[in-house]
């Protein structure tokens, strides 16, 4: 049977998916690159389904293939960004109260073993998220 502490745990997590975007932009690292670098953002952004490696052994198939963001895509691939982040904080609340509950109960190795893969999983995507809307901003904003 499923523990009612995960039936707890799952519906505090779905909390992030109503969240409104002037939220997801309070808890945004910055308008800036700067702190996404430090934190190594761009290079997690090789690594991911729409990412450089990807696209590089796309264009090795196919050299006509260009993934380029014009004014038309823009707001589409900013409203996309929201919604992946708001999945990611949902994930990553689900996993921070399952940590917890690991630690809890004494089994330390599962709460740090969750960890990292929240880390990996969910935190850096979140400011994968954030990374892509400061660049698309910063390429609108100098082609005003």
């Amino acid at each position: 049977p499923i523990r009612t502490w995960l039936w707890i745990f799952v519906a505090v997590s779905v909390i992030p998916f109503f969240l409104p975007t002037s939220t997801l932009r309070y808890f945004a690292l910055g308008t800036n690159l700067g702190p996404y670098r430090k934190l190594w953002v761009p290079w997690v952004n090789k690594f991911v389904q729409h990412g450089r490696l990807i696209n590089d052994l796309l264009r090795r198939k196919y050299p006509e293939y260009r993934r380029t963001i014009s004014r038309a895509t823009a707001p589409r691939l900013v409203q996309n960004s929201y919604m992946q982040e708001r999945f990611h904080w949902t994930v990553l609340l689900l996993f921070l109260l399952t940590t917890a509950h690991a630690a809890v109960q004494g089994n330390l190795g599962w709460a740090l073993l969750i960890t990292v893969i929240n880390v990996v999983y969910n935190l850096y995507p979140i400011w994968l998220q954030q990374y892509i809307r400061v660049r698309v901003d910063r390429q609108h904003s100098r082609n005003a």
